[in-house]
């Protein structure tokens, strides 16, 4: 299965900065992109909507359960997408 490639263009000033921060911060571009998606899709509580209706297609009657294993589940998933596991 190959990876799925988001691109997108930039102006040349952005492509130097982002080129200088990087190397700044010993990371990779392809990483710098990958986290600013992360933090935006997470900000916009993307994770704990798809737990949810996850979660709900396997409810057990129990919402209190339920309701912690979607904080918890949210939580570990973020700090693996985000690197900070």
């Amino acid at each position: 299965m190959r990876k799925p490639i988001l691109a997108t263009r930039v102006s040349p000033v952005v492509n130097k900065s982002v080129r200088l921060l990087t190397k700044g911060l010993g990371i990779t571009i392809s990483e710098y992109m990958r986290r600013l998606i992360m933090q935006d899709l997470d900000s916009r509580n993307f994770f704990n909507e798809e737990l949810k209706k996850a979660l709900q297609s396997h409810d057990d009657g129990q919402p209190i359960i339920v309701e912690e294993r979607r904080e918890t589940s949210a939580n570990k998933i973020r700090g693996i997408l985000l690197g900070s596991n």
